[in-house]
């Protein structure tokens, strides 16, 4: 497996911390213009998502023989989740942690490990790898979610 992605997984947590770390609890949960996420609510779609969508989904391909992988409503955990009232610290610890498992995880994996399917209803066929690049993605784009809340949070025009 690729070193920097492994390396980008393991950073991620950390690196949404760091941009929301010196917010005070009203820029915290100030919802953007689209009444979209506010920060708080996004930490928590990180932790949840972690779960769900990408730790649970790679034990599952790891542990069955091409297993039908579920698929993820993020819709429907958000409206059951507990992000937009607990502590933004503790959700951002529970993702760093969830994600400290799949990077070891996907670490150990030999060349036959890395190929193992799972089947997703929606995107086909899915293997350790795709699902490591997934997590990625879903990374930079909620990074770069974090990035314009908190310039929004920050703008007293706003």
């Amino acid at each position: 497996m690729d070193d920097q992605l492994l390396q980008n997984l393991e950073e991620a947590p950390d690196r949404f911390a760091a941009e929301v770390d010196e917010l005070s609890d009203s820029e915290l949960v100030k919802r953007p213009p689209d009444d979209g996420w506010n920060l708080k609510e996004l930490a928590g779609h990180m932790r949840d998502t972690e779960r769900a969508a990408f730790l649970d989904r790679l034990s599952l391909i790891l542990s069955e023989d091409n297993p039908t992988v579920p698929t993820f409503d993020e819709q429907a955990v958000a409206a059951n989740s507990s992000a937009g009232t607990m502590p933004i610290g503790d959700a951002l610890s529970e993702w760093k942690a969830l994600r400290e498992q799949m990077v070891a995880l996907l670490r150990g994996l030999g060349p036959a490990e890395e190929v193992r399917t799972g089947q997703h209803p929606e995107r086909g066929p899915m293997t350790p790898v795709s699902l490591a690049e997934l997590a990625h993605d879903h990374d930079t784009n909620h990074l770069q979610q974090a990035l314009t809340l908190k310039g929004l949070s920050r703008d007293p025009s706003s």
